[in-house]
């Protein structure tokens, strides 16, 4: 039988129809080839799907296989975005240990970090006067953190102070996208990718080797205590910034430290490192539980604050602080100064407390006493 033009046209029209509701059944939303998962499709000319990135598939995998649902994973990592995975955090803690430069990180493919979205500031300007306001509002969580860990109120302020400026400065990165960086790269195929091949072929194989393994392992640990802490506090860890090796909160807590020093300071129920109350509290639960109580000297307190952040710059800097802070309740400072001796009165939205990189500070890893800093006492 002779077919005309219309009557294969209209046959194979509805072939077309056909295979597209076969593809519909067997691929619904949320799926796509590959086993890929798309969320938040859009419709019309501009749908742009949103994946995870596959360079995670991995550690996705370990996650799952550790009890993370499937479902929730899939859905934190591509809210990370499709390309989001990158060596450089890796080249970075390299970089640290070796002096070999790599790659940098590249920020313009992943959302930006957010503060958890009920975030306040907690001082408003970086001056000793916003501190004793501070002070005063905190009144009760100070004197209650005193008296369960032993810690001052200067010490506890001085160290937020230091480690973000009391919130100014919470990170530039995503934690989730460095720490799964991290994990992810784990030997050295991975680190080359990307463009960062350099560190591969400079560094010892074998050390490199080692160091891959021993880091990532230790990523993948902090990545999974993030996952659980955000589950539990109901904090979107696609979303919270950190520093590049992913601590997290005013205190600046490794996920892995919040398990065992956390503490709900301000009685919600939850552990949330971004309230003063909370991060205060988990910092001097920290401090008490390597030995604060028994620290009478500052040569002892250094190394109680080295167990906290291994770093005798930092550990001194601390101090400082926290003895200049007792100077300004007492009334000896001007309250219109800096929180921070070395710094300005600075009404920036971002601050570095960073003393090695302003190069205000001999450059070394290490000093044996205060004497280096008798300008912070000051």
């Amino acid at each position: 039988m002779f077919q005309t033009m219309g009557d294969v046209l209209t046959k194979n029209a509805r072939r077309l129809l056909f295979a597209l509701l076969t593809v519909l059944l067997l691929c619904p939303p949320g799926t796509a080839k590959g086993g890929m998962h798309v969320a938040g499709q859009k419709t019309g000319e501009d749908a742009v799907p949103a994946a995870y990135d596959p360079a995670f598939a991995p550690v996705m995998e370990r996650l799952i296989a550790d009890g993370f649902p499937r479902a929730e994973v899939e859905a934190v990592f591509t809210r990370l975005g499709p390309r989001a995975y990158t060596p450089a955090y890796m080249g970075l803690k390299l970089l640290e240990l070796f002096g070999v430069p790599g790659i940098s990180i590249n920020r313009e493919d992943t959302p930006d970090p957010e503060a958890p979205e009920d975030f306040e500031v907690p001082l408003q300007e970086f001056t000793v006067g916003a501190c004793l306001d501070f002070v005063k509002k905190q009144e009760d969580t100070l004197r209650a953190i005193e008296k369960n860990y032993g810690v001052g109120r200067s010490v506890v302020l001085g160290l937020l102070l230091v480690e973000t400026a009391m919130g100014r400065d919470l990170g530039r990165d995503i934690a989730l996208r460095s720490l799964a960086g991290m994990a992810r790269t784990g030997d050295a195929a991975a680190l080359a990718a990307l463009g960062n091949a350099r560190q591969a072929q400079r560094i010892n194989a074998a050390r490199l080797a080692d160091t891959l393994r021993q880091r990532s392992a230790r990523a993948y640990k902090e990545l999974a205590a993030l996952l659980r802490w955000c589950a539990s506090s109901g904090l979107d860890a696609a979303r919270i910034p950190g520093s590049i090796y992913g601590a997290v909160g005013l205190c600046q807590f490794m996920p892995s430290n919040i398990e065992p020093y956390g503490a709900d300071g301000d009685g919600d129920g939850k552990i949330n490192l971004y309230s003063p109350a909370d991060a205060m509290h988990s910092a001097a639960r920290y401090l008490e539980a390597h030995g604060w109580r028994g620290a009478a000297t500052d040569e002892q307190r250094r190394k109680v604050l080295m167990a906290y952040n291994d770093d005798g710059v930092y550990a001194s800097f601390v101090l400082g602080a926290a003895k200049r802070l007792e100077r300004a309740l007492a009334g000896k400072i001007s309250p219109k100064s800096a929180a921070l001796a070395g710094f300005g009165a600075v009404s920036s939205a971002r601050l570095n407390p960073s003393l090695r990189r302003l190069g205000t500070v001999p450059a070394r890893a290490r000093v044996r006493s205060l004497g280096d800093y008798q300008d912070l006492l000051q």
